[in-house]
């Protein structure tokens, strides 16, 4: 089984961008919630957050783990 992007850059010598670094520097840390924090989570309220600026309805908001979507 052949990698598409890697068979197309194989086929494409000319390119001229060297696309396998990057020229991001540094690192952005991980956000690591408290203790208080994790015991201050409001599950409703992170549904009315989410529905705001999803501009859905807050009922079609189900918090679950992991990415999920439904339609």
């Amino acid at each position: 089984m052949a990698f598409p992007l890697g068979a197309w850059i194989d086929a494409h010598p000319e390119c001229r961008h060297q696309l396998s670094s990057s020229g991001m520097r540094g690192t952005v840390p991980p956000v690591i919630p408290t203790a208080a924090e994790v015991r201050r989570a409001d599950p409703e309220a992170l549904r009315r957050r989410l529905a705001e600026d999803l501009g859905v309805d807050f009922e079609s908001v189900f918090l679950t783990t992991g990415a999920s979507r439904t339609h």
